[in-house]
């Protein structure tokens, strides 16, 4: 996860993109299974990697 969310990151998306991206994730996370924690995973990387 945390490989992919650097490809991610090095792409240099713009601030709608991200704020966009944060939400889909944060949304997908709110269940209770594998997928949910690996959006969790993400949404928490991205966040701390970009101040959101």
């Amino acid at each position: 996860m945390a490989e992919a969310t650097e490809v991610f990151l090095s792409g240099g998306p713009d601030h709608d993109a991200l704020t966009d991206l944060l939400h889909y994730l944060a949304e997908l996370s709110a269940s209770d299974d594998e997928p949910a924690a690996r959006a969790e995973q993400c949404r928490r990387l991205i966040a701390e990697r970009t101040a959101q």
